[in-house]
């Protein structure tokens, strides 16, 4: 089966949450990104883990964020913070995790590595370790 449906919603949702996570803590973090709601967590100006009105959760961890949408479907997105604002990464792993929460059941590894490899060609995400086949999203 091809992966390259769900790769494609994986990073479509990656800008979505992001967004919708940043301006919805915005009051609380000062910013409209996880990078700014990564910081105000540190800084304990926001919870690490919470529920916003919209009913989408998150849970910041380490250098990142997992983000979950409770309705109409249960979808997981992951992402850690890349090297600057703007940037999230994540790695082949996180978008099988996304692919079974949307009910794609469990795809091959590597029709996930040839999905992300072509969108990376066309420019959709960028391949930033191909050892460990992590790639990021610019914002």
């Amino acid at each position: 089966m091809d992966a390259t449906e769900p790769v494609r919603a994986f990073a479509a949702r990656v800008g979505e949450l992001s967004r919708h996570i940043g301006t919805g803590m915005a009051d609380q973090t000062g910013g409209d990104d996880l990078w700014a709601l990564h910081r105000a967590v540190v800084q304990r100006r926001a919870p690490r883990i919470w529920q916003l009105p919209s009913g989408v959760h998150y849970r910041v961890h380490g250098i990142g964020c997992c983000m979950t949408i409770a309705f109409p479907e249960r979808t997981v997105v992951d992402v850690d913070l890349g090297p600057r604002p703007g940037v999230l990464i994540f790695d082949v792993w996180r978008v099988g995790v996304f692919a079974r929460s949307m009910g794609h059941g469990r795809l091959p590894r590597e029709s996930f590595v040839s999905a992300l490899h072509g969108l990376a060609d066309e420019g959709s995400v960028t391949l930033i370790d191909q050892q460990w086949n992590w790639y990021a999203v610019e914002l």
